[in-house]
């Protein structure tokens, strides 16, 4: 064979081999792994959608006994003294309130809410 003709044939040799080789896994010839993609800052915190989407921790609530529900009522700032619940756990189908004096925790369903209203006291609010 002439000098040509082994160039050709080791090109298609290689071809043969090094192709299904990419192809299927094989170890040997492989394409260098990519670079990890850099990680995403967290994204931030959104409010719950839903019923107790007005609410945050730490918020001052009274409970209205509504026979065989609840109406929570979100007190202001001017009303932050009132004994009642504060909010300590919003979930998506729960909240969570402890008492003032901090010795009972009521977890609620939302099914057991009649309603979430909000007292018009405090003006400086911007969640009004």
């Amino acid at each position: 064979m002439k000098r040509g003709q082994w160039i050709l044939v080791s090109a298609l040799l290689l071809a043969v081999v090094a192709i299904p080789a990419l192809m299927f896994g094989q170890p040997g010839l492989k394409p260098p792994a990519p670079a990890p993609a850099p990680a995403a800052a967290p994204a931030p915190a959104a409010p719950m959608p839903g019923v107790f989407s007005g609410l945050r921790l730490g918020d001052t609530v009274a409970l209205e006994d509504a026979g065989s529900s609840f109406t929570i009522v979100r007190a202001g700032r001017a009303m932050a003294a009132v004994p009642g619940w504060k909010v300590r756990a919003i979930g998506p189908d729960y909240i969570a309130l402890q008492d003032v004096q901090r010795i009972n925790i009521i977890h609620i369903p939302v099914y057991a809410v009649k309603a979430v209203r909000f007292n018009n006291i405090d003006f400086s609010d911007p969640r009004q």
